[in-house]
């Protein structure tokens, strides 16, 4: 299905939460392929027109549309952008404080200018992992999370990348219908 013509289609909505780290509005996972060269590349260019569009016409049907992003570089970061670029709130869900430590400075840079564009900074956990397998347990546990207060989501995929894949069954698993493939073919 069109994702410009699945707009239209009526959304039913999440099941209420009592977590209070759920940001208020309809909100909007954009989550996916994960690439240190998407952000700037051609194809990156063009999903982010592809995602910018997507989201206004997103918030035609739903005014309250909000993104939730993690910034991790390649789709998520791409989607941040994009809804800075249409005017959609952006929320960022963080797995622990810092995630971006370590991080080159130019992507550092973009990490922090998202975080202080955001409508707000969500952090799901107190501390920091100390160790790699750690980190990756925690963005698995941030993953988990996201699909239970997702509306709906928009997952970049190459078709080959097995995360990206992997992301986006557990999407679908959770939301159905609600969940959409955008193939960046970097």
């Amino acid at each position: 299905e069109d994702l410009l013509a699945a707009a239209d289609r009526p959304r039913r909505p999440r099941a209420a939460t009592r977590d209070r780290r759920v940001p208020s509005g309809w909100p909007l996972v954009v989550t996916g392929l994960r690439s240190t060269t998407l952000v700037g590349s051609p194809a990156g260019a063009a999903a982010r027109g592809q995602l910018v569009r997507i989201l206004e016409a997103q918030r035609e049907v739903h005014p309250d549309v909000v993104v939730l992003s993690g910034l991790r570089p390649g789709a998520e970061e791409l989607g941040a952008l994009a809804a800075l670029d249409a005017g959609v709130p952006l929320v960022v869900v963080l797995p622990y404080p810092d995630p971006a430590a370590g991080w080159s400075g130019p992507a550092r840079a973009r990490f922090e200018e998202a975080c202080a564009r955001a409508r707000d900074v969500v952090v799901l956990e107190s501390t920091a992992p100390a160790d790699p397998e750690g980190r990756r347990a925690a963005l698995a546990r941030r993953d988990g999370w996201l699909r239970t207060v997702a509306a709906a989501a928009i997952v970049l995929s190459d078709g080959a990348d097995p995360d990206a894949e992997t992301l986006l069954r557990r999407f679908e698993e959770a939301l159905g219908e609600e969940v959409w493939a955008l193939d960046v073919g970097e």
